[in-house]
């Protein structure tokens, strides 16, 4: 979440994200021109699952720009840019740093200035500071003119990709349109002389900062201190997060008579703000600058940071809550400076006349080779395409690329930079005029629209086919390189929502662990102390909204009608295609869509089908376990241990032993995100800790312990004497039934039970198929019978009649004679019947 300071006429404070700002446009139809978006860092796999069909369906054309020595684009997650979008990167001696976003439409406009990135993170999890500046035909605030105004000089100062300065200078145009009627607060910039020099020399009565980057020898501080002369000076910080010079802020706050107080903010504290109080006012200084000598001492251009900052006045102090700590007990973050991703980087790839420009940021020293992945084949496949010559910053290839590729440089060490996206500029900045782009469907979509559905069965069979093609051109799916190309299909066919769905799967969780994709707990965690670090890569997380509750029954109607389609996929062959339906099944299940437990079969068959599969891929093994678990708990719900003849108990058991060899590989986490839905609609029958409990009931295959269950579900009491030995206790008016049941219950080849009588009679069974032996008191004598069963009359069967005569009567020698095979078997169990039948439990001695 970030902290806004919104100016439209009047100022509030209060808890937004950039998404919120986007789905109010959304509820307000409003109809947008431009969508700009500047960042540090980027994240479009997140930007394009999130972001992307949001402002497109809003009718805008979309900018995204970030800084080109920050780039890191994961290629399985980055699909629509070049086509649907400008992903546009900038270049310049310092860091391309501002956090900017204008929405523009020849209505209504947005503009806000800030410091979040456009990431996850950025825009909701760390503790960020925006100013918002909002208006229309009807007037707009000055501040509205002066970002329009900075944006058509950046290019004198930054060097970008093509198409992003006439992005720039058409949203400027566009935000000019507006009249200013408003008072606001100034925007400043670095572009023509430094930010430091742009604030009041002072004195101040107090001087308050917080950032969460400072240079080293806290050089940018002590001049702000110089500049500003405070009477009072405060510094906030993150213990173990904000990465400071401790020696030197310590020597500085001692010399000033400064405070240093600890921020406690349990969210990472990404916003930057210098605040100053004169006679009873307060100034505030918020933006994209650190406390470093490249945001606040030097131009862009000349060693400094390209920055973006508002000086406004604010009612009440926007510093976070604080704790006063000594100077010397500051805890900076460790300085581990992470890797740079390897290799020379590319600005851009446009297509023109059929023909490839290609944009370098910086000249190889040695003769290198572009490489191209086509958006149709796997993002792992590079085919060379051309040289690149010693010294050139622009290259013209001769060929005629799909929009949407990925193109990379190798140099002559074979060392391959970051992608860039293939660019068709003319497709990629035209405006939505009817509908929006199509967007990969989420689950609510599907759930909320059954022409949606239809086709996402379709999308479905696509990955089937796509699947048995990657089967053929490669020797085994169990290499990562394989398995990455099966999501990467997954997630181009189905979409990057739906595919995290299917595997449980947060965007930090991919499965690109190779050198181009995102260094996810990169910078903004583990920067360094040097002027030129900022911020990296934020984490990314996938939260869609969850489905629709409370359906009408015409929908529960058309809903069940789809699961039975769903459920009916045959010939799966990707994993994503045997996980995906499953996990839409429990979502249904958990929305009521039945009124009873008919989705049984359903699910049942989907599971019974991954007997059929080869074994996973190592890298979806928990995915696969865990699931199967949730799915085998949720059926254990409908199927009570002590039944064993009924259809659902016969579907119950296949998918057991469909499923027993994947559940060893569970996974704690992803079972508990497989059971969420389902739990709260079962309680704590689907809880992860009853999901485990019902998987190493399968796993351990322990009959007795089973049998043990299903009697206590049955109201009986009974505990195991011997490994085999089975004794419920109570005195029963048909003792023999009751022995009968554990014996049944146990479904084992090898077991043995007794039980007491009202008249102090026992009974005790022994089972070892296909003999039953019957062996009870008949006054001062025992009596042994014996009985042979087959495929047809089992125990169970004979307790379902409650007739022994149904089985073949074995004949015997007088029946007070023990059968020795009897004998023998209960030997082997620990049981001498010529010391009697011992209870140790309850001293029972029969």
């Amino acid at each position: 979440m970030s902290d806004e300071h919104t100016i439209a006429g009047n100022v509030r404070e209060g808890a937004a994200s950039p998404l919120t700002w986007i789905l109010q446009a959304e509820r307000g139809r409003w109809r947008l021109n431009h969508a700009i978006f500047l960042s540090y860092t980027l994240d479009l796999g997140f930007f394009e699952s999130q972001v992307l069909g949001l402002v497109r369906g809003l009718g805008s054309r979309v900018t995204v720009v970030g800084d080109a020595g920050a780039a890191r684009p994961d290629p399985r997650a980055v699909r629509q840019a070049g086509r649907a979008y400008l992903a546009g990167l900038a270049v310049t001696s310092g860091a391309f740093h501002p956090k900017v976003i204008v929405l523009a439409g020849d209505r209504e406009c947005l503009v806000a200035v800030g410091s979040g990135n456009t990431t996850l993170a950025g825009w909701q999890d760390n503790a960020e500071l925006w100013t918002v500046l909002r208006g229309g035909t009807e007037g707009v605030p000055a501040a509205v003119h002066s970002v329009s105004a900075w944006m058509r000089a950046l290019p004198g100062h930054v060097r970008f990709s093509r198409g992003v300065i006439e992005a720039l200078r058409s949203a400027a145009d566009q935000l000019e349109t507006f009249p200013v009627t408003a008072n606001s607060p100034s925007v400043l910039d670095n572009l023509h002389e430094p930010l430091l020099g742009q604030l009041p020399e002072g004195p101040v009565d107090h001087l308050r900062v917080s950032a969460p980057f400072h240079d080293r020898g806290a050089a940018a501080l002590h001049a702000l201190v110089e500049r500003m002369r405070p009477r009072h000076f405060t510094v906030a910080y993150q213990p173990g997060r904000t990465v400071v010079d401790a020696p030197a802020l310590e020597e500085l706050i001692i010399d000033t008579g400064g405070t240093l107080v600890a921020d406690l903010e349990p969210r990472y504290r990404h916003g930057k703000l210098i605040e100053w109080t004169v006679e009873d006012q307060t100034f505030a200084l918020t933006g994209s600058a650190n406390l470093s000598s490249a945001a606040l001492r030097r131009v862009t251009g000349a060693g400094g940071n390209c920055e973006l900052a508002v000086l406004s006045t604010v009612e009440a102090t926007l510093m976070p809550h604080f704790s006063p700590v000594p100077a010397r007990a500051v805890q900076p973050a460790r300085i581990s400076l992470p890797a740079p991703a390897p290799g020379p980087r590319l600005l851009g790839a446009t297509l023109v006349d059929g023909a490839l420009h290609v944009q370098l940021v910086s000249a190889l020293n040695r003769t290198g080779r572009l490489e191209l992945s086509d958006i149709s084949r796997p993002p792992d496949d590079w085919t060379a395409i051309a040289e690149v010559g010693p010294g050139t910053l622009e290259v013209m290839v001769e060929r005629d690329c799909t929009p949407g590729s990925h193109v990379r440089l190798v140099d002559a060490e074979a060392v391959a930079g970051p992608f860039v996206p293939v660019l068709d500029l003319a497709r990629a900045t035209r405006t939505v005029t009817t509908s929006p782009v199509r967007q990969p469907p989420t689950l609510t979509d599907l759930i909320a629209n059954s022409t949606l559905a239809e086709r996402f069965l379709e999308d479905l069979a696509a990955l089937r086919r796509a699947m048995r093609e990657l089967r053929a051109s490669t020797a085994s799916l169990h290499t990562q390189a394989a398995w990455q190309k099966e999501v990467a299909i997954a997630d181009d066919r189905l979409g990057v929502t739906l595919v995290d769905l299917a595997l449980a799967r947060k965007r930090d969780d991919r499965v690109d662990t190779g050198i181009w994709s995102e260094d996810l707990d990169a910078d903004e965690t583990e920067a360094g102390l040097e002027e030129e670090t900022a911020e990296s890569v934020d984490a990314v997380q996938n939260d869609p909204d969850g489905p629709p509750q409370g359906l009408a029954e015409k929908q529960r109607r058309t809903l069940r009608r789809w699961a039975l389609k769903l459920a009916a996929t045959q010939d799966v062959i990707a994993t994503v295609d045997r996980l995906l339906p499953v996990r839409m099944m429990f979502t249904l299940i958990a929305m009521e869509v039945w009124d009873d437990d008919s989705w049984f079969p359903l699910v049942a068959d989907l599971l019974v089908d991954f007997q059929q599969a080869e074994d996973p891929p190592p890298e979806a093994e928990a995915q696969m376990a865990s699931i199967a678990a949730v799915g085998l708990a949720l059926l254990r719900w409908c199927v009570p241990s002590y039944d064993h003849g009924s259809e659902n108990a016969l579907r119950y058991a296949a998918v057991a032993r469909a499923v027993e060899h994947l559940l060893p590989a569970m996974d704690a986490d992803i079972v508990a995100e497989y059971s969420s839905e389902l739990e709260k609609h079962f309680g704590t029958a689907l809880s992860p800790g009853a999901v485990y409990a019902v998987a190493e009931k399968v796993v351990q295959a322990d009959p007795v312990n089973d049998a043990l269950s299903a009697l206590e579900e049955q109201g009986r009491v009974a505990h195991a004497d011997h490994p085999a030995v089975i004794h419920v206790l109570g005195d029963w008016p048909s003792p023999v039934f009751v022995a009968l049941a554990a014996v049944a219950a146990a479904q084992t080849t090898r077991v043995a039970a007794w039980a007491h009588g009202t008249a102090k009679g026992w009974v005790l069974l022994v089972w070892r198929n296909p003999d039953l032996f019957r062996i009870q008191p008949n006054g001062d004598l025992v009596v042994w019978n014996h009985y042979r069963c087959n495929q047809r009359i089992t125990p169970r069967a004979i307790l379902e009649a409650r007739d022994f005569t149904l089985a073949e009567r074995v004949r015997r020698a007088a029946g007070v004679h023990p059968i020795p095979e009897a004998v023998d078997i209960l030997r082997d169990m620990g049981v001498d019947l010529t010391k009697g039948l011992r209870c140790a439990r309850t001293a029972d001695d029969r």
